[in-house]
């Protein structure tokens, strides 16, 4: 690993199967916590799944969230969140992890993929 400007960047090799190792924190995380409400969209249901929770960090890719129920890896979801400027913010993503951190409470990451307007979330 190196450090470039404060920023931790992968200089190793790739794996045996050509991936980079698993969880190379590339992207920089600021804690931001604040209430958000997480939509599962694809979760088999006629409506979307609305689960309120906590953001836990933030990065140019992505945003961790903690919530009361198990959300699926994979699951397509839309996260109603305060922008850290206070403004409301619907960001759109993929769940790329989800575990259980204590009983009843799970640590979301969702890879974002892009933004909604918040009438739309």
């Amino acid at each position: 690993m190196q450090s470039l400007g404060g920023h931790t960047s992968f200089s190793g090799s790739l794996t045996d199967n050509n991936r980079l190792p698993r969880n190379p924190r590339l992207e920089t995380r600021v804690c931001h916590r604040v209430p958000c409400r997480v939509n599962m969209i694809d979760s088999g249901q006629s409506e979307p799944i609305a689960i309120d929770g906590e953001t836990l960090n933030v990065s140019r890719t992505g945003i961790a969230v903690q919530v009361g129920m198990r959300v699926p890896e994979g699951a397509t979801v839309e996260v109603l969140v305060a922008h850290a400027d206070g403004a409301p913010s619907c960001l759109v993503g993929k769940v790329v992890h989800s575990r259980r951190v204590t009983t009843g409470t799970y640590e979301v990451g969702i890879g974002v993929v892009g933004e909604l307007r918040t009438s739309d979330c």
